[in-house]
C-alpha cells in the first residue's frame, strides 16, 4: 500500500496520463491501463481510480520481484468488465436514493463474482480486489436492510474464498463468518425473511451451515496438534447445529 501512496503522489504531483480511448488502447495493449485510470479520473470515480491504482502497482511490484509473469492485461475482457461495473457502481452511488442504493449493492457484488471468477493464476488479484470490496462495504452505513445483507453475504463469500484456498488455521475465515452471523440475525431488521437481494433465499442459514463447517474444518486441523483446541472448534460446530444459532 505504501507503494502505491507513493505512486499516487507522483501521479497529483503533475505527471499526465495520456488520454486514449477504449478503441485505441485494446490496439495498443501497453496504454490500456492508463486509459482506464484516465477515463475514471474524468468521470469523476476517485474512489475507483484509488483503488485501480493499487492494484496496478501491486502488479508492478509483483512482475518485478518475479513472483507472477502475467499481468492482467491477458484477461482483458475480464479487466474490462470490472472496470465497466466498478465505474457504473461509483456513478450510481452518486445518486441519493433508495434504488440507487441498492443498485450499487448489486453493481459491487456483481464486480465481486467477476473477481472470484478469475484463473487460479490471478489468485493475488483476485484476493486483493476482495479485500478492497471488504474495505467498501464497511465503509457503507449499517442502519439499513440493504446494507446489513450486502456486508453479510461479502463477509461469507470471503471466508469461503479462503477456506478454499489453503490449509491453515483458519482464524480468517471464522472472523469473517461471525461478523456474517451476526448481521444476519441483526435485531432492526424488519422482517425474519431475507430480502432477496442476492440468490441465498435465506442468508442467515447459509451463513449458519457454512460456519459450523468451518469451525469443524478447524477442528480438524487442530485435533492432533492442539487436541483442546480441535475439540473446543467441534464442540462450536455441534452447538452451532444443534442450538440452531443460525
Amino acid at each position: 500500500m505504501t507503494s502505491g501512496k507513493a505512486y499516487l503522489k507522483r501521479k497529483m504531483a503533475g505527471v499526465e496520463i495520456e488520454h486514449l480511448n477504449i478503441t485505441e488502447a485494446k490496439r495498443v495493449e501497453h496504454h490500456l491501463y492508463e486509459t482506464l485510470q484516465s477515463e475514471l479520473c474524468f468521470e469523476g470515480c476517485m474512489t475507483c481510480a484509488k483503488y485501480f491504482e493499487f492494484l496496478v502497482c501491486e502488479e508492478n511490484e509483483l512482475m518485478t520481484d518475479k513472483f507472477i509473469n502475467q499481468r492482467m492485461l491477458v484477461n482483458k475482457t475480464e479487466l474490462l468488465k470490472l472496470y465497466e461495473t466498478c465505474k457504473a457502481a461509483e456513478l450510481v452511488s452518486k445518486l441519493k436514493t433508495c434504488l440507487s442504493r441498492k443498485s450499487t449493492y448489486e453493481l459491487i457484488y456483481q464486480a465481486w463474482n467477476i473477481a472470484k471468477s478469475l484463473p487460479d493464476a490471478f489468485y493475488w488479484f483476485t484476493k486483493s480486489f476482495l479485500e478492497i470490496i471488504i474495505v467498501i462495504a464497511d465503509s457503507f452505513g449499517v442502519n439499513d436492510v440493504l446494507c446489513c445483507e450486502f456486508r453479510a453475504k461479502i463477509y461469507t463469500h470471503y471466508a469461503v474464498f479462503y477456506m478454499q484456498r489453503r490449509a491453515h488455521d483458519f482464524q480468517k475465515e471464522i472472523k469473517y463468518f461471525e461478523k456474517a452471523l451476526s448481521l444476519s440475525r441483526a435485531k432492526d431488521w424488519r422482517t425474519d425473511n431475507i430480502t432477496r437481494v442476492f440468490d441465498e433465499k435465506n442468508l442467515h442459514e447459509f451463513v449458519g451451515v457454512n460456519f459450523a463447517s468451518v469451525l469443524f474444518k478447524s477442528a480438524m486441523a487442530f485435533i492432533h496438534t492442539d487436541p483442546r483446541y480441535g475439540i473446543e472448534q467441534a464442540d462450536r460446530s455441534i452447538k452451532c447445529i444443534a442450538e440452531g444459532e443460525f
